[in-house]
C-alpha cells in the first residue's frame, strides 16, 4: 500500500505545481507557496500537517466549492479534482486512511 508520505508529496506537488522527485519532503522543510486566492484554511493545514488525511475537511471544502482552480496551477486542476477530491470524500466518509490511500492509488493506476 501507499505510504502517507507519498500522498503528502502528491498533495504538495499539486498545490505547488512541483513534479520532480527531488521535491520529496519539501512540505516539511519549507512553508508552502499556497496562492493568496486559495482558502487559507487549506493552506494553513498543508503547512501545519503536510498530510492529506489531516486536511481532508479543507480539501473537501475547496472541492465542494469548485475552488480548486484558485489553489493549484491550471495544469494540476484536473489531477487534484480527480484524485484528491475523492480521497478527501473517502476520509470524510469515515473509511480508514489506509483504505482511502488504496482507493487513491487504484484510481491513479487506472487513469495512468
Amino acid at each position: 500500500p501507499a505510504s502517507n508520505d507519498d500522498l503528502s508529496f502528491l498533495l504538495d506537488a499539486a498545490t505547488r505545481g512541483l513534479v520532480t522527485s527531488s521535491s520529496r519532503g519539501l512540505m516539511s522543510s519549507a512553508p508552502s507557496s499556497c496562492p493568496a486566492t486559495c482558502d487559507s484554511d487549506l493552506c494553513s493545514c498543508i503547512d501545519r500537517h503536510g498530510e492529506p488525511a489531516y486536511c481532508a475537511p479543507q480539501i473537501q471544502g475547496v472541492c465542494a466549492s469548485d475552488a480548486v482552480p484558485s489553489c493549484v496551477p491550471p495544469r494540476f486542476v484536473n489531477y487534484f479534482e480527480s484524485f484528491f477530491c475523492p480521497y478527501a470524500d473517502c476520509v470524510m466518509g469515515g473509511k480508514s486512511i489506509a483504505s482511502c490511500s488504496c482507493e487513491f492509488y487504484d484510481r491513479y493506476c487506472e487513469t495512468y
